[in-house]
């Protein structure tokens, strides 16, 4: 019995070539936000 599952935390919900999109749109959005609100020094 395996601990993760195949297709996410939640199985048929999305599948794999969603989930490698998601990840670094997810992470491009973050860096935007952090380097848009990080104060100047």
């Amino acid at each position: 019995m395996p601990i993760t599952h195949t297709n996410g935390p939640r199985p048929g919900t999305s599948d794999a070539g969603e989930a490698r999109f998601r990840l670094p749109a997810l992470t491009g959005v973050v860096r935007c936000l952090i380097d848009r609100f990080t104060p100047v020094q």
